[in-house]
C-alpha cells in the first residue's frame, strides 16, 4: 500500500498557517484536497507579490501543476465559490477549469441556512458566536438527509423539485414554530431557489465530478496528495472546546474521512 498522503491539521483554534503550509507542500504535489468545513474557513496566500484570499478552493490551485478537489465533506456556498473562481482567473492563475473539481457528494449551502443560523443563535441564552454563513444548518440538513448536494444540480427537474420542496417544507415549519421572520424572503421561495440552482448547474457542471474515483486512482499511482485542513483540533465537533466548536470533525481523522482517504495511506501529518 502506498503511503503518499500529507495531512495539514490545525492543533489549536485556527489561524495556524495551514493555507501557507499547504501552498508550500503543494509545490511538488499532484493533488490538493479541501475536505471539511465551508466558507467559514479562510486561507490567505501571498505569492510573487500577489495576495490570494481563499475560503473554499484549496491553496494548491496556485501551483500550476496541481489538481485541486473540494471533497465530499465540505459544505459549499456557491456564491463564494464563484467569487473565488473569478478572482483567481482574473489574477492570471492558469487552467483552473481543468484543475479544479468539486465532489458530486458535497452539500450546498443555501440562503435558508443563513436564516436558520440567525434563528438558532437568537434562541441561545449563551451565544456561540457563529459566523452566520449557514455552515451548521447545512451540516444539519446533511445529517437529516434533506440536504441538496452538488450532484442534485445535474438531476432532472422532477428529482430536483422534490428535493427543494422537502427542504422548504421542513424549514418553513421551523420558522413558523418560533414566529421568526426571515430577512431574505427569497430564501423560502421555490421559484427563486429552483432558478438559482439551475444557474449554478450551468456555471459549475464542468467542475462537478466523481472525485472519489480520482482520489483512488491517485492513491494507486503513488501520486503525492496534500489534504488541506480547515479550522483546527480545538474547534472539532467531538474533541474541541464544546460548545464553541465548528460543525465538522476537523481533526486529522475527520479531515481524512472528509477527503475519502483511509489512514493507512498517510505518510505525514503536519
Amino acid at each position: 500500500m502506498n503511503q503518499n498522503v500529507t495531512v495539514i491539521t490545525g492543533a489549536f483554534w485556527g489561524d495556524e498557517g495551514k493555507g501557507r503550509s499547504s501552498f508550500y507542500e503543494c509545490l511538488n504535489a499532484d493533488i490538493c484536497i479541501r475536505a471539511t468545513g465551508g466558507a467559514n474557513a479562510g486561507h490567505t496566500i501571498v505569492y510573487n507579490g500577489q495576495k490570494y484570499a481563499l475560503h473554499l478552493i484549496p491553496s494548491g490551485i496556485i501551483n500550476h501543476d496541481c489538481t485541486c478537489i473540494i471533497g465530499p465533506g465540505v459544505v459549499v456556498d456557491i456564491d463564494v465559490l464563484l467569487e473565488e473562481l473569478n478572482s483567481l482567473i482574473e489574477s492570471g492563475i492558469p487552467d483552473i477549469e481543468n484543475r479544479l473539481f468539486i465532489s458530486s457528494k458535497a452539500t450546498i449551502v443555501l440562503p435558508v441556512h443563513k436564516e436558520l443560523d440567525r434563528l438558532y443563535e437568537s434562541l441561545k441564552s449563551k451565544k456561540v458566536g457563529t459566523t452566520g454563513r449557514g455552515i451548521g444548518p447545512a451540516y444539519s440538513d446533511k445529517a437529516n438527509r434533506i440536504g441538496i448536494r452538488m450532484e442534485d444540480l445535474l438531476w432532472d427537474d422532477v428529482t430536483l423539485c422534490a428535493k427543494i420542496k422537502a427542504l422548504i417544507e421542513t424549514h418553513s415549519k421551523t420558522f413558523s414554530a418560533f414566529d421568526f421572520k426571515v430577512a431574505n424572503e427569497k430564501s423560502l421561495d421555490f421559484n427563486y431557489i429552483y432558478a438559482t440552482l439551475r444557474e449554478y448547474a450551468v456555471e459549475l457542471e464542468h467542475y462537478i465530478a466523481n472525485t472519489q474515483r480520482m482520489v483512488d486512482n491517485a492513491l494507486r499511482s503513488n501520486n503525492k496528495i496534500v489534504i488541506e485542513g480547515a479550522q483546527a483540533f480545538k474547534l472539532d465537533l467531538d474533541h474541541g472546546d464544546y460548545p464553541f466548536v465548528t460543525s465538522s470533525n476537523c481533526n486529522t481523522s475527520g479531515t481524512l474521512s472528509g477527503a475519502g482517504i483511509g489512514p493507512t495511506y498517510v505518510k505525514d501529518v503536519i
